[in-house]
C-alpha cells in the first residue's frame, strides 16, 4: 500500500536540504546518475536489470554526459522514487 508524506522545510542547523515535495512510501525505487535526475543532461540510457530486492525496479537511468569515471564514483548515484 502507498502512502503520502508530508515534506518537511529542511533543517536549517545542520544544512539539510528539505525533503522531496512528496515521498510515496512502498512504491519502487531506481538507481539515476545526478546529472539526469538534476537536468544537468538528457536521458541517454535506461537498462533493466534484476531486481535485487522487493523495492527495487531493476531500472538504472544514466544521461548523456555521464562517463564510465563518473558513474564508477558511486556518490554521482541515487535512488530515485
Amino acid at each position: 500500500m502507498w502512502r503520502k508524506k508530508q515534506a518537511s522545510n529542511g533543517d536549517s542547523e545542520t544544512g539539510n536540504p528539505p525533503a522531496p515535495t512528496e515521498t510515496i512510501y512502498g512504491a519502487c525505487l531506481c538507481v539515476v546518475s545526478q546529472n539526469a535526475l538534476l537536468g544537468h543532461g538528457r536521458v541517454r540510457w535506461a537498462e533493466r536489470g534484476e531486481p535485487k530486492n522487493p523495492a527495487d525496479t531493476g531500472w538504472v537511468v544514466f544521461s548523456d554526459l555521464d562517463t564510465d569515471d563518473y558513474i564508477a564514483d558511486t556518490a554521482t548515484l541515487v535512488l530515485a522514487e
